[in-house]
């Protein structure tokens, strides 16, 4: 363990916290450096238009976790053991908590940051919220050259970790050498962490010895995995929940839907203990999809047919909500997906990038009515730099995915286009088309390799893997593919084999780069690849084994 309070440097500047309710933002001394802190415990007011008299409300916000529509149950243990590690003595410190999609990752730090800081004025004795992996990349050279006294304890949340892993890493290499006079927390949320490569293992193996100094600020050796609702009662508070908000959204006609009590419905009550209803997304959209099918039926709708269902009705929604500005609902529904596709479109440029992008579709519309809806119903995060603005997309991820899918299923000319979509939507921004498509995958390609799915799942996880590897072969710039293969989960065996073949081409290109080179980032950058590559490769000899 090294000494840091003799290495850290003398401090001259230090971190302001500006604002108050919903944002913040953090000063770094007199650098120039502005980050933006989102408090998502204070909700903000509800700024929505008032919609027309024929108009659907948008029933997605009930699974938002930031809308706080619905309460929080269970999780006692891992909330506890999150509050462990904010009062522990240490003053700087890293811990992470990882889960497949809708297992309640951001409710979870939602619960535990609100009970940090519960002052929207800023008047606790903490500072707590969420950075955007996006705002943390672009001011991390400065941060990693500079040192700063944090004048108050503060936790900082950051999802989807893997998206600034490498900035992250720059960062805590310089923290690692400064010692403060408060404590300084900083919690990690992703879907997976592979042991043998991937962003924790960059941060917690790093391979150069001036980088080995970080590992000591973290809490653990590996993240905390957040498992499903283990409690059959637990699942049924979640559904009604679900299901009372859904009817207090869109009173149905009496008599409304209950969830019958325990003992009340025996076929309900084993279906309820399926393994896959421990996922709490997959519960509200059960009790949202209650609201009209009722409670049996809705639990016969597997998760993802559940997410497909729900999606489509937003799409919906949005096409008819465009027929009323004089769009095509066809063209609504396309950009949506497509907007879906590349993680954000950014607000720089929209109105070209609509107009390229309808052409390229053989699409029409009036740019200027769809640019503004659009933005409408997808809002861009004001708060960000205004280079750095992107349009919201579908959530949860799982409901924009399913959106993804159902835009391009229905007809084989709409199945034909979504390849050259979503290259289209990869040289926008390589990074988030990345993560997006990578995600799709994740959570429909596992059919092709589920012996228990039925034909149409197979052909869905079929069809979402086709479009990644198509991608994947299309792209010749090492460079450019290097997003692509870096997000290319380890677990997802149907990708094992493509993982091996890019990498291979990768690890070949940076270790050719490097040969010669005494620049430690371009050696560090190939021993990386080379490493990641014999992590993928001993993963398909394990595959391999029981099938011998």
């Amino acid at each position: 363990m090294i000494d840091r309070s003799v290495q850290a440097e003398t401090i001259s500047q230090s971190v302001v916290v500006t604002g108050d309710g919903n944002r913040v933002s953090l000063r770094f001394g007199d650098t120039g450096i502005i980050l933006p802190l989102k408090r998502k415990q204070f909700r903000p007011p509800e700024r929505r238009r008032r919609l027309a008299p024929d108009e659907r409300p948008r029933e997605l916000d009930l699974l938002v976790p930031e809308a706080g529509k619905l309460p929080f149950l269970g999780r006692e243990d891992i909330l506890a053991e999150l509050r462990a590690w904010l009062d522990d003595e240490a003053d700087i410190s890293v811990h992470a908590v990882i889960g497949r999609a809708g297992t309640g990752k951001t409710r979870l730090a939602l619960e535990f940051v609100g009970g940090v800081e519960s002052d929207p004025a800023r008047k606790g004795q903490w500072i707590a919220g969420f950075i955007s992996p996006g705002d943390l990349s672009p001011v991390v050279e400065t941060l990693a050259t500079h040192n700063f006294a944090w004048e108050r304890p503060t936790l900082l949340v950051i999802d989807y970790a893997a998206q600034c892993h490498s900035a992250m890493a720059r960062w805590l290499d310089r923290l690692a050498y400064q010692t403060l006079d408060t404590r300084l927390r900083f919690l990690l949320l992703d879907r997976e962490a592979p042991e043998n490569f991937g962003w924790w293992h960059d941060l917690t193996s790093p391979s150069l010895n001036d980088q080995r100094a970080r590992l000591d600020l973290f809490y653990a050796p590996r993240p905390t995995k957040l498992r499903g609702l283990s409690e059959v009662e637990d699942r049924r508070r979640v559904m009604a929940a679900a299901l009372e908000a859904a009817c207090a959204l869109r009173p149905p006609p009496p008599p409304a839907p209950i969830i019958p009590a325990v003992g009340q419905d025996a076929n309900f009550d084993i279906r309820l203990a399926d393994r896959q209803f421990g996922n709490p997304l997959a519960l509200v959209m059960a009790g949202v999809i209650a609201r009209e099918r009722g409670p049996r039926r809705a639990l016969e709708l597997c998760r993802l047919d559940a997410a497909r269902y729900l999606g489509r009705r937003e799409l919906d929604r949005l096409a008819a909500l465009a027929g009323s500005r004089g769009l095509g609902g066809d063209t609504m529904r396309y950009i949506v997906a497509f907007n879906c596709l590349a993680g954000g479109l950014p607000l720089a440029g929209l109105r070209k990038t609509l107009a390229d992008e309808l052409v390229a579709s053989q699409r029409t519309a009036d740019i200027d009515v769809l640019a503004e809806l659009i933005q409408q119903e997808l809002p861009v995060d004001a708060g960000r730099p205004l280079e750095q603005r992107r349009l919201a997309t579908i959530q949860p991820d799982l409901l924009g995915e399913a959106a993804i899918i159902e835009a391009f299923s229905g007809q084989p000319s709409k199945e034909a286009e979504a390849p050259a979509a979503v290259r289209r939507a990869y040289a926008i921004n390589p990074e988030m088309a990345a993560q997006a498509v990578v995600r799709l995958v994740q959570d429909f390609g596992y059919a092709v390799e589920d012996k228990s799915a039925t034909e149409g799942e197979k052909a869905t996880g079929q069809r979402v893997t086709d479009w990644l590897l198509t991608l994947a072969h299309t792209i010749k710039d090492p460079v450019q593919m290097s997003p692509l293969v870096a997000a290319l989960p380890l677990e997802t065996t149907v990708l094992r084999e493509a993982g091996v073949e890019l990498t291979e081409r990768l690890a070949a290109f940076f270790r050719q780069e490097a040969e010669g080179n005494n620049d430690p980032n371009a050696i560090s950058n190939a021993a990386g690849w080379m490493n990641n590559l014999a992590v993928r490769l001993s993963a398909c000899r394990l595959d391999e084994q029981p099938r011998r």
